[in-house]
């Protein structure tokens, strides 16, 4: 077979493939016994584990994913491109990167992430808003799990990050300060307080808090 030259850019830097297709295959075969992925590795675990090229030289040459799995005599399905554990992590962290939710335009643009059809399909649903609900219960479970709050510690624990601020934080904001476990988890407070209203929940503890002081 004739060697042919592709290139990308990647992060500024020029990159020359020189293998062959059949050499990338080797390549990509061998990698993923390396790593244990015995139907071939996914798109994430190139990345996650340092494959020399990105996927995207891979889908360059030949075309799409599954001629990629196939060449390698790998059966392609759902899960050859991304596992549910793949998707909830990319999610994870593009959300931590825009410090919200992405909506399904972002997801479906960015070239990072998998499209959304992927998405709704492994979560089962077909409301994006589904999937972040879902994403963001699993971050305030890990990140309150085993502890256990009073409705006064959660009022003291709010004023302390009000106070930090300078000002009330918003819903993101507190969901943040649950994974770093600084405050429990919105569906505790709301319990606490009965209402989902983050303006009613400010306006309770701030009046108690500042006419104490």
């Amino acid at each position: 077979m004739v060697k042919c030259n592709s290139e990308k850019k990647i992060k500024n830097k020029r990159v020359v493939v020189t293998e062959t297709n059949d050499e990338l295959i080797a390549m990509y075969r061998s990698f993923s016994e390396k790593i244990e992925a015995y139907n071939g590795a996914s798109m994430f675990q190139l990345k996650k584990h340092g494959f020399k090229y990105s996927e995207s030289v891979l889908l360059r040459r030949f075309g799409s994913w599954k001629e990629v799995k196939t060449a390698a005599g790998y059966t392609f399905n759902l899960g050859s491109l991304y596992s549910k554990d793949d998707v909830t992590k990319l999610l994870l962290n593009a959300r931590e990167i825009k410090g919200r939710r992405l909506s399904q335009n972002e997801l479906n643009s960015d070239p990072n992430l998998p499209v959304l059809e992927t998405v709704l399909k492994f979560f089962k649903t077909t409301k994006i808003s589904v999937v972040w609900d879902e994403l963001e219960r699993g971050l305030e479970k890990t990140s309150t799990e085993g502890k256990h709050y009073s409705l006064e510690e959660v009022k003291n624990l709010l004023y302390k990050e009000y106070c930090a601020k300078g000002a009330p934080l918003t819903v993101m904001e507190i969901t943040a300060k649950t994974r770093e476990g600084k405050l429990p988890g919105k569906t505790t407070i709301y319990r606490h307080f009965k209402t989902q209203k983050i303006r009613d929940i400010w306006k309770i503890v701030l009046e108690e808090k500042e006419n104490i002081g």
